[in-house]
This record gives C-alpha cells, sequence and structure tokens, in this order.
C-alpha cells in the first residue's frame, strides 16, 4: 500500500463521516506486517505499541479521532488500543 492509497482511503472516511453527520473521520493509517506471521501475543504487543505511538503524538483520544476496525482487524485490536489508552 502506497501513502497515495492511504490518502485516498483518508479522503473516503472524510466523506462517509461527513454523510453520516459524524464529527470525526479522516484519518487512515496502519503498519506495513502480515498478522499472520505473528504469534497472538506478538500482535498485541504490536497493536498496542502503534497505540502509544499515536498517543505520544497526539493523535489519538476521544476528542481527536475515533478508531474503528478495518482491513485485518477487529474488536480484539481495538480493545487492545482501548486498554492503552
Amino acid at each position: 500500500m502506497s501513502v497515495e492509497d492511504v490518502e485516498g482511503l483518508a479522503t473516503l472516511m472524510t466523506l462517509k463521516m461527513a454523510t453520516a453527520n459524524i464529527p470525526f473521520g479522516g484519518s487512515h493509517g496502519g503498519i506495513e506486517v502480515n498478522p499472520m506471521e505473528l504469534s497472538l501475543r506478538e500482535l498485541e504487543a504490536l497493536t498496542k505499541r502503534f497505540a502509544r505511538e499515536l498517543a505520544a503524538a497526539g493523535f489519538f483520544s476521544p476528542a481527536i479521532d475515533v478508531l474503528g476496525p478495518d482491513v485485518a482487524t477487529s474488536g480484539r485490536e481495538m480493545a487492545w488500543m482501548m486498554d492503552v489508552y
């Protein structure tokens, strides 16, 4: 996935949230990794580290962005991120 792909997905998310009258959306990000190559413990550690880095950079809080599952993620990963916040 390229930077242009991520920018396109962020634009689509902005439009989707605006259409639904939800005052969040527009960001998109991820980690380039094959989750099938990681153990559950490694995947959890990677997800939590990603959340910590987002929070440290000021991109992760209920007042700034509402994170949601996307490709290859589920409520499990969202719960791990919530644990960090």
